[in-house]
């Protein structure tokens, strides 16, 4: 935190629940990280969520928790069997990271997503919440009778319908007693095609109470904008990527750092390499577009994804690539000479090393 703090990073988002590992020791329901932590010393308590907050508040860093759902969820089942779907497709293994969902039908589910979401936010102050919403698959549901018993008795006619009402369950919470504005992935709005639908009558947030994080398209950034969301973004700053930019990369691993920076939400025009795309006035951030609100970019983040990351190999896939990644969002995007930029990031990585210790 110290060291983002001094490249004027200010928000901590910290995804703290997914499919591998439930760490929280909550105190309402101990038994999700005795059984479905990845290792008995890999967990946080309440102790270390609030030191980690006070730390950041104290350098400038806000913290905002993630709970990822409905994808993201087996950990979850092993230690409440029954609020995840038990599916067939998956056996003695976990899976693929993002198959297993939370069960949609069960009081229990929500019960203990809320439980947990209470605990955390009672442990991290702030106005806003990230519930996931990333990569949700659909087939589990489809190959539980339960799941599809319950939707036909319920007149709920597709995989959507069950999202949407999945989210008004979790929004009914986090909006009306915890005032707390979401902040969701992209992919929540993805039909089963895979393709962005951001029709009123499918999505499962309207504009007005979430911020959408775009992540694998920048063509999205704008569509989400357009249709009123304020937006981050994430695409093109993947820290644990090689190819952090798609198609675009270095013999040198670390020299992505080159196309990280190129990488400009507000880009006004078409350019070689990073985004590829144009912002006309039909996206005027911020403006009025007829009747309809047009949203803002609010800014982006560098994320740094741990399944194959341990502290021996951290600090070097993070810095100084999130230097580049800081010094893009604070600055106009007029300003894109790479040799300058060059010369300032080589500066600065030797200060973190001296002054901080990182091994950037």
């Amino acid at each position: 935190v110290s060291v983002m703090a001094k490249n004027k990073m200010n928000v901590l988002h910290w995804h703290i629940t997914d499919s591998y590992s439930f760490p929280f020791q909550s105190k309402l329901y101990p038994e999700l990280s005795e059984k479905g932590a990845w290792h008995p010393t890999a967990t946080y308590s309440h102790e270390d969520v609030a030191t980690v907050e006070k730390f950041s508040r104290y350098h400038g860093v806000r913290v905002v928790m993630e709970v990822d759902q409905p994808g993201h969820a087996y950990s979850w089942g092993l230690g409440k069997p029954g609020i995840t779907i038990a599916c067939p497709s998956v056996k003695k293994d976990i899976g693929p990271i993002n198959v297993v969902p939370f069960n949609p039908t069960l009081d229990e589910t929500y019960a203990t997503i809320l439980g947990v979401i209470k605990e955390l936010t009672d442990l991290v102050p702030g106005e806003h919440l990230h519930l996931g919403g990333d990569e949700l698959q659909y087939g589990c549901w489809n190959e539980s009778a339960v799941v599809l018993r319950w939707m036909e008795e319920n007149d709920i006619k597709s995989f959507e319908e069950v999202t949407k009402y999945f989210f008004s369950r979790i929004r009914n919470f986090t909006e009306g007693k915890l005032d707390r504005k979401a902040v969701v992935w992209e992919d929540l709005f993805l039909d089963p095609d895979g393709n962005l639908n951001l029709n009123a009558s499918v999505v499962p947030i309207p504009p007005e109470k979430a911020i959408v994080e775009v992540w694998t398209s920048p063509e999205y950034l704008h569509e989400v904008v357009q249709a009123g969301y304020d937006a981050l973004l994430a695409y093109g700053w993947y820290l644990d990527r090689q190819v952090p930019v798609d198609n675009e990369t270095s013999w040198f691993w670390e020299d992505t750092w080159r196309f990280m920076y190129k990488n400009d939400p507000e880009s006004s025009k078409e350019r070689e390499g990073g985004m590829g795309h144009k912002l006309g006035k039909e996206f005027a951030i911020g403006e009025k577009d007829g009747e309809s609100r047009v949203g803002n970019i609010l800014g982006g983040e560098a994320s740094m994804w741990s399944e194959q990351v341990d502290p021996s190999v951290l600090d070097g896939r993070v810095w100084p690539r999130a230097c580049a990644v800081a010094e893009r969002l604070w600055s106009p995007k007029e300003v894109r000479d790479l040799d300058e930029a060059s010369i300032r990031l080589n500066k600065h990585r030797c200060r973190l090393n001296h002054e901080t210790g990182v091994s950037a």
